[in-house]
């Protein structure tokens, strides 16, 4: 770990191959926050952020089947264990870094399930109970409302297309997925997805697909205070989209699309789009590994990249960029 004092007011974490680092877009920095080794038995390292960066959760796997939660304030370099057990897996922090979720996979039917936990050492409880061999258990943590009520999950129940989003109000008591739906507790089942961003009690859910998938990409709009959704967007036959997420301030969202068929090379287009239809699209590229907004949705951000060793941050709108190094080092040259 290391000590990098004051989160700037515009930011970003990324994860690289065994690195976890802190982008300042306006400072043009990219800084090391967490390392970590990735030989001897196999490694695996999972985290999830606080909307002000003071607070990451991070899931380390020491062995097989094992993992160690990890409270980590970057601004001071502290890291303290939370728990440790078998199974864990995961992380979802809430926007305030109060509650994390995570998976827990086990044999044991009392364990199985979707958890949540109070930070920094609260007792952990189940929220989503499933069935131990079902394929695609238990439920995977996405992201929280704003608000902390409600923890959007992917559930799966098998099959083309079995891969659906639902939210799980998490003061209503533990919910049990049986494959087709939720019993007790409360939870709203949506369209199918496996990425969701919300705004209010809405959330933006993207399904990607593949041509021999069965099912179409798409983006769709879920309204969980009703239960109900419609769909925005779907692309041509042979295309595809990943990670719609809402404009800050805005009835607006941003895609990434592009074929069926990538390559290297291939070119992502990125899209602004309305919920009355509209469409823009904003910028290209060969390489597009994730696309983010400033807090007050005035600047799009994204990750690029062309090899294993330098990637960039562009600001789509102005264009300007700054480069990284993926693996070690603060700019390139990467050695």
């Amino acid at each position: 770990m290391r000590t990098i004092g004051p989160i700037p007011s515009e930011f970003r974490y990324l994860q690289t191959t065994a690195r976890v680092l802190l982008i300042d877009p306006a400072n043009k920095r990219a800084t090391e926050v967490l390392r970590y080794d990735l030989s001897g038995q196999p490694r695996q390292v999972q985290f999830s952020a606080s909307d002000d960066g003071r607070t990451l959760a991070v899931i380390a796997h020491p062995s097989e089947n094992v993992g160690t939660i990890y409270i980590v304030r970057p601004e001071s370099g502290d890291a303290t264990t939370s728990l440790q057990q078998e199974g864990i897996t995961n992380p979802s922090l809430s926007h305030d870094g109060k509650t994390l979720a995570y998976q827990r996979v086990s044999v044991d039917p009392a364990v199985h399930g979707v958890w949540l936990m109070d930070l920094p050492l609260g007792t952990p409880r189940r929220l989503v109970a499933d069935e131990v061999m079902r394929v695609g258990s238990p439920p995977l943590p996405l992201a929280w409302s704003n608000d902390g009520r409600w923890l959007a999950v992917v559930t799966n129940a098998g099959g083309p297309g079995g891969e659906r989003v639902a939210a799980v109000d998490v003061a209503a008591g533990e919910t049990r997925f049986d494959g087709t739906g939720f019993i007790g507790g409360l939870a709203r089942t949506g369209p199918g997805g496996v990425f969701a961003d919300w705004k209010d009690r809405r959330l933006l859910v993207t399904s990607s697909s593949g041509p021999l998938a069965g099912v179409r990409a798409s983006v769709d709009l879920f309204d969980v205070a009703s239960g109900t959704w419609s769909n925005l967007f779907k692309p041509a036959a042979e295309r595809n989209v990943f990670r719609a997420r809402w404009r800050p301030g805005a009835e607006s969202f941003v895609v990434l699309e592009g074929s069926y068929n990538i390559g290297p090379g291939s070119p992502l287009v990125v899209q602004l789009r309305g919920l009355d239809g509209s469409a823009q699209n904003l910028y290209q590229s060969g390489f597009i590994a994730d696309l983010w907004w400033s807090s007050d949705g005035a600047k799009l951000y994204a990750w690029t990249g062309g090899d294993d060793s330098v990637g960039g941050i562009v600001e789509v709108f102005s264009g300007a960029s700054f480069p990284f190094c993926l693996r070690g080092g603060s700019a390139p040259p990467c050695l």
